[in-house]
C-alpha cells in the first residue's frame, strides 16, 4: 500500500495498492509518501560568489575550505525529503541539519526541487481503495477519483442513523435486516416502529393483551384495562362510611350487602354524630335518637334508589340478551338454509354429471353401429 499527497487533485491523502512496483525516487525516503515535489541535497557546494566545487564521490573538488564544511561533514546526501519531513530537518529559522536517515549534515540553501511527472503516477495501474470490502475493479490511478463516485464498495451512513457505515452493495439488506433502527410491525397493535423500541413499545401497547389481577379476566386489552378495573367485581372496595370509621372492604357483591345493613353502622353513626358536634349533648336522649333515626332513614332511601337504578339496568341486560338470543336463532335457521341448498345443489350437479355420462355412452353406441352399416 503507498500513500499519496496531492496527487488526486480533490482528495489530500489517499492510500493506494499499485499492481506494479513504484519507483522509489517518487517517494519520500523519510516517510515513504508519493508526492509531486520532493526535496533533495544539490551535490554543488558554493563557497563564494565566483568559485563553485562539485561534490564527486560524496567530496568536494577543488579550493580549501573558504567557508565549507569540514572534509569530515562533506560527504552528500542523497535522501529525498517532502515537505513536511523537511520541515522536520529545519525547525524556525535553522539552516543547518541532521539527515534523519543517515545522520549526515546538510544544508538549507543546498536543498533543491525534485519535480516528479504527475501523469506518470497518474498512469500506473491501481486497485480500487474499496479491495478489502470485495471491489476487485483495476485501474489506472487518473480513472480512481470518478470510479469511487459510483463503487458499491463505498461505505455510507445508513439512512436509518443507526450510526453504522454500509458499503453501499449491502445497505439494502442492512436497512430491512440487519439494521437496529429497521421498521418492524407491533404485534398486536401492528404498527410500524423501530426494532431498537420494540419492547418499550410492546409493554405500553394499548393493544396488548392483559389479565385483570382480581377477576383473571384474560380477554382484556390494555386500552380497557382501566375502565375494567372501576367495573371490577373481585376488585376490593371500602364501605362508603369509611370517612366515619368503618373499615369494612371486600368485593363489590360483599361491600354492597354489608352497607344494606345498616344497624351494623349505628354505633359509627352515633360516635360520629357525638364527635362532630351534629347532635349536641345538650339535646335530651330521645331527640339525639330522632336525629339518627332520620339519618338512616335518608340513608336507607339512597339505598332504595340504588337499587332501583340496579334493577333499571338488570331488565337492559335481559332485553340485550333477549335480542341477542333472537339473533342467534335467525343466524342458525340461515345456516340450515344455506346447508340445505348446497345439498340440492350438490345432488342437481350430481345428476347432470350422470346424464353427460349417459349421453356419452350413447353416443359413442349410435357412432359405433353407423360405422358397422356402412361396411
Amino acid at each position: 500500500m503507498e500513500t499519496l499527497r496531492g496527487i488526486i487533485p480533490t482528495i489530500s491523502t489517499e492510500t493506494v495498492e499499485f499492481i506494479k512496483t513504484v519507483p522509489q525516487k517518487w517517494k519520500c525516503d523519510k516517510c515513504g509518501v508519493i508526492i509531486g515535489t520532493l526535496w533533495r541535497s544539490s551535490p554543488v557546494v558554493t563557497t563564494n560568489g565566483n568559485h563553485h566545487h562539485r561534490l564527486t564521490n560524496g567530496v568536494i573538488n577543488g579550493g580549501g575550505n573558504n567557508g565549507l564544511p569540514p572534509p569530515s561533514s562533506s560527504l552528500h546526501c542523497v535522501h529525498r525529503f517532502c515537505g513536511q519531513c523537511l520541515d522536520t530537518v529545519f525547525i524556525g529559522v535553522q539552516t543547518v541539519g541532521k539527515c534523519p536517515l543517515d545522520s549526515m549534515t546538510i544544508y538549507k540553501k543546498q536543498m533543491i526541487e525534485s519535480v516528479t511527472n504527475i501523469d506518470s503516477i497518474l498512469t500506473q495501474e491501481v486497485y480500487c481503495t474499496h479491495k478489502a470490502r470485495g471491489c476487485r475493479k483495476t485501474l489506472l490511478l487518473s480513472e480512481l477519483e470518478n470510479h469511487l463516485k459510483s463503487c458499491l464498495y463505498g461505505l455510507v451512513h445508513c439512512p436509518l442513523k443507526c450510526g453504522q457505515g454500509v458499503t453501499i452493495k449491502s445497505l439494502p439488506i442492512h436497512m430491512a435486516t440487519e439494521c437496529p433502527r429497521r421498521a418492524v410491525s407491533c404485534i398486536y397493535c401492528e404498527e410500524d416502529i423501530v426494532l431498537e423500541s420494540k419492547n418499550e413499545h410492546e409493554n405500553q401497547c394499548p393493544k396488548k393483551p392483559v389479565i385483570c389481577n382480581y377477576c383473571k379476566n384474560k380477554s382484556l386489552l390494555r386500552a380497557d384495562l382501566k375502565d375494567h378495573l372501576e367495573k371490577c367485581e373481585l376488585k376490593p372496595r371500602n364501605c362508603r362510611l369509611i370517612p366515619l370509621g368503618c373499615k369494612f372492604s371486600g368485593t363489590q357483591t360483599e361491600v354492597e350487602r354489608h352497607e344494606k345493613d345498616w344497624t351494623a353502622h349505628m354505633d359509627i353513626f352515633v360516635k360520629h354524630i357525638l364527635q362532630t358536634g351534629t347532635i349536641t349533648q345538650d339535646k335530651p336522649p330521645r331527640n339525639r335518637l330522632a336525629d339518627v333515626v332520620n339519618i338512616v332513614k335518608n340513608l336507607n332511601a339512597e339505598n332504595a334508589e340504588l337499587m332501583d337504578r340496579v334493577n333499571e339496568l338488570s331488565l337492559k341486560v335481559e332485553h340485550l340478551e333477549e335480542t341477542n338470543r333472537r339473533l342467534n336463532d335467525r343466524l342458525i335457521k340461515f345456516e340450515t338454509i344455506q346447508k340445505a341448498d348446497m345439498a340440492s345443489i350438490r345432488t342437481v350437479i350430481e345428476l347432470m354429471r350422470k346424464e353427460l355420462e349417459n349421453f356419452k355412452i350413447d353416443f359413442t353406441r349410435t357412432r359405433d353401429d353407423d360405422e358397422e352399416s356402412e361396411v
